[in-house]
């Protein structure tokens, strides 16, 4: 069929204006990906934010030409008394580490950024109420062209735990000199690999090195007198069998 110079118009616009509308479409909806991706990444910063601020975490950035925070989270204050203003003065980190952990710390931090290297850490900081809490830095080296430029990280009150670890090593030590006064021990048998755990107390009783604490069922029972092998060795199958002391 050979189309007249009018119809020929006719289908010459008709297709343009069906490409103008494909395009429009195309820029539209690029438009509002690009929009909602925008929207996403506010609403997951957002969520991340409340998340970090609403623990006992402290998120923190420092710029490395200064050696100054640039950011320090909101929680800073609550964990450490000090206000958030304060974190921003020069070397307010450094002259708020405990004394005797500070020129530790600052080597290490210092060390592992020259290298480029995420690192973390365990410390003492002195709270504004004269007070020691325990930290956990975790620490992020952001590399720039000529090197590390950047440091982000997040503090982790450890306070507790540390207190925890220093009750137990005491209450430790206090079994240990009661055994010792008192010629008590403790021993604990594995089944699993038959070896037998000793306190120091019962190393000392078989003359062994007061750090040798594992031995064998057999060279345990080579330990037991004579005239008791029997009933040890009953005691230990029926333990064997039942489970059961």
């Amino acid at each position: 069929m050979r189309l007249d110079n009018h119809q020929r118009e006719f289908f010459a616009w008709t297709l343009a204006i069906i490409l103008a509308c494909g395009l429009l479409l195309w820029v539209s909806n690029d438009t509002t990906e690009a929009k909602q991706a925008e929207e996403a990444l506010r609403e997951s910063e957002a969520r991340f934010r409340n998340l970090v601020e609403s623990t006992n975490v402290i998120p923190w950035e420092v710029d490395l030409s200064a050696w100054r925070f640039t950011y320090v989270g909101p929680h800073a204050e609550r964990l450490t008394g000090y206000p958030v203003e304060d974190w921003y003065a020069e070397n307010f980190w450094v002259d708020h580490i405990h004394p005797s952990d500070r020129e530790s710390t600052v080597a290490l931090c210092s060390e592992a950024t020259a290298r480029g290297e995420d690192h973390d850490f365990e410390y003492r900081m002195i709270a504004a109420d004269g007070w020691s809490i325990w930290l956990r830095d975790i620490v992020t080296v952001v590399l720039g062209e000529d090197g590390p430029e950047t440091l982000r990280g997040f503090m982790i009150d450890i306070t507790k735990r540390k207190h925890a670890e220093e009750a137990l090593r005491e209450s430790e030590a206090r079994l240990r000199n009661a055994q010792r006064i008192s010629k008590l021990g403790h021993w604990e048998w594995n089944l699993d690999d038959d070896e037998v755990f000793m306190s120091r107390e019962i190393s000392r009783m078989f003359g062994l090195d007061p750090g040798e604490n594992f031995i064998s069922v057999t060279e345990y029972r080579k330990r037991v007198h004579p005239d008791d092998r029997a009933n040890f060795d009953q005691v230990m199958e029926r333990f064997r069998t039942t489970r059961e002391p």
